[in-house]
């Protein structure tokens, strides 16, 4: 169902991992078809009557790897995110 998504912001995404899969892959990390080097944590946060909403994070690469790794955690990945602070 959901191998790429596009968004107006992001641009076409193509699935990378799947971390939580639920009748369709709930959290995932995907890559920029284009940029390859934009990676981004997706978690499905909600459906709603008209459409799906999606919570987004830009992570580095290296960043990925960490939370990969467990050396970060997912939470912190997005509080990062919150703060405005940029990608590890």
């Amino acid at each position: 169902m959901y191998h790429t998504l596009n968004t107006r912001q992001t641009g076409e995404l193509e699935i990378v991992e799947v971390y939580d899969y639920y009748d369709f892959p709930i959290l995932f990390s995907c890559k920029n078809k284009i940029d390859t080097s934009q990676f981004y944590m997706v978690f499905y946060a909600d459906r709603l009557p008209d459409f799906d909403m999606w919570l987004y994070v830009e992570v580095s690469l290296d960043q990925l790897n960490l939370i990969r790794s467990s050396i970060i955690n997912l939470n912190d990945t997005f509080l990062i995110a919150l703060q405005g602070l940029p990608p590890i």
